[in-house]
């Protein structure tokens, strides 16, 4: 199963976020053991940092460096942004691929 890794889980995960952090230390535990295969967006990264710095989070950069042996990180391109601006595509609630929270989705594997 692929899995979109989104920011804020992102952000949870590498920040250590109390009352957030533990289901995406479950859920990049399945990235590693190769149970999932996780994926995020290259400005993921980037706002990660962003945030890490503004709160002071320590030892992000690091974090972030070893997830990307097992994440794979997807580049967003202009022209990308250019065909979502031009669409008639209003919120990802209208999308046909499944958004889960963490929680979520751990329950959905343990069935």
């Amino acid at each position: 199963m692929r899995v979109f890794i989104d920011t804020n889980v992102l952000i949870d995960f590498v920040a250590n976020r109390e009352g957030f952090s533990e289901d995406a230390d479950k859920l990049f535990a399945l990235g590693i053991t190769g149970d999932i295969k996780l994926m995020t967006s290259a400005l993921s990264y980037v706002t990660a940092m962003y945030v890490a710095r503004k709160y002071e989070y320590q030892d992000v950069k690091e974090a972030l460096l070893a997830l990307s042996n097992f994440v794979d990180v997807l580049d967003l391109q202009g022209n990308t942004v250019i065909e979502m601006l031009s669409s008639d595509w209003k919120d990802y609630s209208n999308s046909s691929l499944p958004v889960y929270t963490p929680a979520e989705l751990l329950d959905i594997l343990n069935q």
